[in-house]
């Protein structure tokens, strides 16, 4: 599905980082990984997804992407890094039965998060 729209496709990174893990009381954050990937050039979300967010969260500035692979991608966790600005990525929506690819819900982050 998403090959009609190829010329609409940028590239962009996909940071995955891992699990992190408590030793002694010590949080250590997991490593982070870098892949590029292509995907649909990020759009607003649409009003109505705007006013389902919570309280707050209208500050932030949040798009929606299409992936052809979801490639093991953890919502909260792993981010985008797109135009100079870096995504985290909130959710991730299964569309293959509708075409094959998958919805991607993120919120740029700012530098004071």
């Amino acid at each position: 599905m998403l090959s009609f729209f190829a010329s609409e496709m940028v590239s962009a990174t996909l940071r995955v980082e891992a699990a992190g893990s408590r030793t002694k009381g010590i949080w250590t954050p997991g490593s982070t990984s870098d892949t590029t990937i292509n995907i649909l050039a990020p759009q607003p979300l649409r009003p109505n997804e705007i006013e389902m967010l919570p309280s707050g969260e209208f500050a932030h500035n949040w798009s929606v992407t299409w992936l052809e692979s979801a490639m093991g991608v953890e919502p909260e966790r792993d981010r985008i890094v797109y135009g100079g600005n870096s995504y985290l990525i909130m959710s991730v929506s299964d569309r293959t039965p509708l075409g094959d690819y998958y919805r991607i819900t993120m919120r740029q982050e700012k530098a004071n998060e």
